[in-house]
């Protein structure tokens, strides 16, 4: 039995070659100065060419998302927010690999070098890595999630 799966936004080029194509939104094609993201893809069939489809298309979710965050939220998060907010991505990134999983890190790394972004680079290919010190950024950085929680065990302690 046979089974043919269509991988959204793959295209076949000349050689049985493929290749990831995907319209970036309006806003962040501007921002970008493209109008695509193109890459193309090692891979020519089975489980590697899923996975590799899976890792640019987490790599295309995350870029939105960054670009779409203002650049005065960024800049009052702390070394530390922006380290633990890597971490989480890179974990994103990673989490649906399957098939050859440091095939696929090691081109999710370089995407994150080509767009810049050494604390990903970092968070990928050493997720071990050390988190940075707390600063006083972190003393009054607001924890919303913390306080509902804090605020529920308060609750439930007065009564």
């Amino acid at each position: 039995m046979v089974m043919i799966v269509k991988l959204k936004h793959v295209d076949e080029l000349a050689g049985g070659r493929k290749r990831f194509r995907r319209r970036w939104p309006k806003d962040v094609g501007k921002a970008l100065g493209e109008s695509f993201m193109q890459k193309p893809m090692k891979a020519r069939e089975g489980a590697a060419l899923v996975s590799e489809h899976a890792a640019f298309m987490n790599i295309f979710k995350a870029t939105v998302e960054a670009y779409r965050r203002s650049d005065e939220e960024r800049a009052r998060m702390s070394p530390r927010q922006l380290w633990k907010e890597a971490e989480a991505e890179a974990e994103r990134l990673t989490s649906d690999i399957v098939g050859d999983v440091e095939a696929a890190k090691d081109a999710l790394a370089e995407e994150a070098q080509c767009n810049e972004d050494p604390l990903l680079y970092r968070a990928i290919k050493t997720p071990e890595a050390e988190t940075p010190k707390p600063t006083l950024a972190d003393a009054f950085t607001p924890r919303a999630a913390n306080r509902s929680s804090t605020s529920a065990v308060l609750n439930a302690k007065r009564w």
